[in-house]
């Protein structure tokens, strides 16, 4: 973790959106993050990320909220570069792909590489607790 903070930000966006000074490791009370400052009066916050899979960030808490990485139907590359092959085991089921590696969301304004897009028919965990008829949300 040795001088993770100073390899975090990036420059793909101007800011106020990215590269802001301080950003990784400012300081955020009720008055900035309101929402997520509600929350955490009422309910715990988890800071320490156990993956279900092993790998990069965007597999693992697609995983975590979904059971599962497959699903998906859009891969696109910004400036018409070929995407990534190792990002993505396509036609794994239904025409669709299943995400093995760090892709970004689509449309995501500040991507510069390989964006994903999952179908809208794939199941999470709010989606499986509604069907139950189970009350999840902030009261």
């Amino acid at each position: 973790m040795d001088r993770f903070v100073e390899h975090t930000e990036g420059d793909p966006c101007k800011t106020p959106l990215f590269s802001v000074p301080g950003l990784v490791m400012g300081y955020y009370d009720g008055n900035s993050v309101t929402a997520l400052w509600n929350y955490a009066q009422r309910y715990s916050l988890g800071d320490n990320f156990h993956g279900t899979i092993f790998g990069p960030s965007a597999p693992g808490h697609i995983s975590l909220v979904s059971g599962q990485t497959h699903g998906l139907t859009t891969k696109f590359m910004p400036g018409g570069k070929p995407f990534p092959p190792h990002m993505v085991i396509d036609n794994t089921g239904n025409g669709q792909g299943t995400l093995i590696e760090d892709s970004q969301p689509l449309d995501d304004d500040c991507s510069y590489r390989d964006q994903v897009q999952f179908s809208s028919d794939n199941k999470n965990i709010g989606d499986l607790l509604n069907a139950k008829g189970i009350s999840w949300g902030l009261l």
